[in-house]
This record gives C-alpha cells, structure tokens and sequence, in this order.
C-alpha cells in the first residue's frame, strides 16, 4: 500500500496526519520541493531557542551547586580544600556541555540557514522503545518509525495513524533528522 501520492488521498487521514506532526497541505508541497517552508523554519529556530535557553539554565545551575559543593563561599569569596578537585570536575563537565552544545548549535543553523529537507521512502516500521529521560530522570516510551535505514522519533498521536508497512515518505531536517512531514 502507498500513501503518499497525494495529501488528499483521504483528507480526514491527511489532516489528521499533518496536525499529529503540525504541517499542513503548504508545508508538504514546500518539502516535496525540497524546502522547509517558512512556518517550518520558524518552529525550528523557536525550537532552537528553547533548547538554547534550557542548557543555559543548565549549565547555570551545573556552575551554582558545583561551586557551592566545591566549598566557594559567596559572601568572603574564598575557597576551601576540596576546590581544586571539584573545580576540575565542573570544568570538564563545562567543556563536554560546550562542545555538544557547539555542535547542536551548528546543525539546527544548518538546517534552518538551508532551508532544505531530505527525504527517505519506503515501507516503514513502527516500533516502541523504553528510553530514560536525562532532564527529569524518568523512563518514558518513545514511539519509532525506521524508513530506509533511518530511525526517527514521533509524536504517540503521529504513531498511531501511520500504517506499520505502508510505504510513505518521510520529509526530514538533515542535520538534526527531525520530521517535518510525511505521507
């Protein structure tokens, strides 16, 4: 079974396809152009920003409780003994945080300074997957879709409209690999 030939093909499938994963009937022909449209874009960089915000406040907070276990006393400005070896700690904690963040800040700017989307078709496969969440410590079940030897994540509402088998095409960012649109 193929369902992407087109978005009206069953339109109540195709809408509610398009809200699972927030793209509309505009955004499929921008990708099916190989482009982000311009909404698409937006999300992405207003994605960005959180993402930004959330691991600066991170690494804000990493920098206030290492010092304060580190022994540094904000009201005399001084160290303790235990400072050199939590300090070393916190600064190699900083430095990987850096680095990975570096490296994500230059895939979404690839991604939304192209412009452009990829594409993988094929028959897909949906599957499950328990996975623990390093923000909130927690075990959640992220919901998978593997095309043409890419794996990605959905949203559940997404999941379970798609069709484990059919054949689609999946409209994705090729630095970050987040879909924007399938069908």
């Amino acid at each position: 079974m193929h369902v992407n030939d087109s978005f009206s093909a069953d339109s109540d499938y195709a809408e509610a396809l398009g809200a699972a994963l927030d793209f509309s009937y505009d955004d499929l022909q921008d990708n099916r152009a190989g482009l982000l449209s311009v909404r698409q874009r937006q999300r992405l960089q207003k994605a960005f920003k959180r993402d930004m915000l959330l691991i600066c406040g991170g690494l804000l907070l990493i920098i206030l409780i290492s010092s304060r276990r580190a022994g540094w006393n904000f009201a005399g400005g001084s160290w303790d003994d235990r400072a050199l070896v939590s300090g070393v700690l916190m600064f190699i904690v900083l430095v990987v945080v850096v680095v990975a963040t570096v490296f994500a800040v230059r895939r979404y700017r690839r991604d939304t300074q192209s412009g452009r989307v990829a594409q993988a078709s094929g028959s897909i496969r949906l599957r499950t997957e328990m996975r623990s969440s390093t923000r909130s410590n927690t075990v959640y079940t992220a919901y998978l879709v593997d095309v043409a030897d890419l794996t990605f994540e959905l949203p559940f509402q997404a999941h379970a409209l798609l069709q484990d088998g059919a054949t689609y095409t999946v409209y994705y960012t090729p630095h970050i690999k987040k879909i924007v649109s399938i069908m």
